[in-house]
């Protein structure tokens, strides 16, 4: 779904609605339910099934969150608030948790060798 929303998006303004009604006009806040029927028509036209719009905003929150994005950033970016990207992602994330904060310790590398220590100032 989301190779067919770039191909329909290539060339076009960044401020151009992407889908549009059948009738080629942008949607708009009072045509709710003409989008959802328009939504399923075109899920159905590009072989997914079971897709919604809100869909696309969950995983880019969660894929977000899992990629360390702040709570904050990532409430601003989808206009909702960290307490209910909290009260909605906070159980999911905690199955994660062990990844999120490994990816965040110390490394473990293999030391360095030892023509690559670097003498302090001074000489000693």
């Amino acid at each position: 779904m989301a190779a067919k929303l770039k191909a329909a998006a290539a060339g076009r303004p960044d401020d151009e609605a992407l889908l549009l009604q059948p009738n080629g006009k942008p949607f708009n806040e009072d045509v709710s339910g003409t989008y959802r029927r328009a939504w399923v028509e075109i899920a159905k036209a590009a072989g997914v099934r079971d897709a919604t719009p809100y869909l696309f905003r969950h995983s880019s929150i969660a894929r977000q969150l899992l990629r360390g994005v702040p709570t904050k950033i990532c409430a601003d970016l989808h206009d909702t608030s960290v307490a209910q990207i909290e009260a909605h992602y906070g159980k999911h994330l905690t199955e994660h948790a062990d990844d999120i904060a490994r990816a965040a310790l110390l490394s473990h590398d293999e030391p360095r060798p030892a023509d690559d220590v670097v003498v302090p100032i001074g000489g000693r």
